[in-house]
């Protein structure tokens, strides 16, 4: 490689360079310097190395800071995905649900996406889904009228707890307190096993029930008036071991009483449908079942200080 150099100087000190004219009183100097590439391609590698183990220090120092700041706010640091909370950048992700049911669809037919499962639910009782789309808690839900609506997400295996832990997580905007008015429910009827999530008796008080068939139930109840009226509302109900539980906006209640066994294979997992026929109507949004419990973290997690969050 050859790179020329041009020197200034003075007019009038001596030099044995070969010199051209630039301008009254002044001359460049024109001089040739061999600069060998192996001698630059050994510095280029140098730097190389250097630079790598900065970045390497820049990452580790990153990564204390992060474990600092989340062991200050209790922020445990799992999960591959990450969420915004208050303003502040949450490193708890949220494992994938077993079914995730946004409630974003819109079209010429009845079929309720499951976006991360097989479990593709039917919508009865309204038409197709472009009829009853409305704006969402997060993007778009479905509405339902309270009279005989339901989405009907089949009977797989995945969607039967039997005497395994499990969750459920839903937005709803209820318009209305109506008796009976089902939320969630798997199973039904005396004498079978089931579990159901509904407005219990008209007066804003929620319920989430395990029953065996013949047992006596596992049960949790709100006081009345725990369900706001009008304002969308993230809920959650879990089994944990012998616990049951109903969250509110992240705040939880909880009942403790038998593992009932709830499996129920030959009926399907309902959205907006409860025992004795009842159905709580209003807009239904993001759903989501896992097949384990959810801890208060991840919880709080999807209620994202308020905002959702869809996967």
């Amino acid at each position: 490689m050859w790179i020329i150099l041009l020197r200034q100087t003075t007019s009038g000190f001596p030099s044995t360079e070969r010199s051209i004219s630039a301008r009254p009183q002044t001359t460049f100097k024109i001089r040739t310097v061999r600069i060998s590439c192996s001698k630059l391609e050994h510095n280029q590698r140098t730097l190389d190395g250097k630079m790598k183990r900065i970045s390497i220090i820049i990452i580790a120092v990153c990564g204390l800071l992060a474990v600092a700041w989340a062991t200050h706010f209790s922020i445990p640091l799992t999960g591959d995905k990450m969420t915004v909370i208050s303003g502040k950048i949450n490193l708890f992700a949220v494992a994938a649900p077993i079914s995730h049911w946004k409630m974003n669809d819109n079209a010429a037919n009845t079929v309720v996406i499951d976006s991360v499962g097989t479990n593709n639910g039917v919508l009865t009782g309204a038409g197709n889904t472009s009829a009853s789309s409305v704006p969402g808690k997060i993007n778009t839900a479905l509405t339902f009228d309270g009279t005989n609506d339901l989405v009907n997400c089949g009977t797989s295996a995945d969607l039967d707890p039997g005497t395994n832990d499990f969750s459920v997580s839903m937005w709803v905007y209820a318009p209305r307190y109506v008796e009976n008015g089902g939320l969630l429910q798997k199973g039904g009827g005396a004498g079978i096993a089931q579990f159901y999530f509904r407005q219990n008796d008209g007066l804003g008080t929620l319920r989430f029930t395990t029953y065996d068939g013949s047992a006596p139930s596992t049960s949790v109840q709100s006081p009345t008036g725990y369900l706001p009226i009008s304002n969308w509302t993230h809920l959650v109900v879990a089994r944990i071991e012998t616990t049951v539980y109903i969250y509110k906006n992240g705040t939880s209640i909880s009942a403790t009483g038998a593992v009932a066994n709830i499996s129920n294979p030959t009926v399907p997992f309902n959205i907006n449908s409860g025992p004795s026929d009842g159905y709580s109507g209003g807009f239904i949004d993001d759903v989501r079942f896992y097949n384990r419990g959810l801890s208060s973290s991840e919880i709080n997690a999807i209620y994202n200080g308020g905002n959702g969050t869809e996967l």
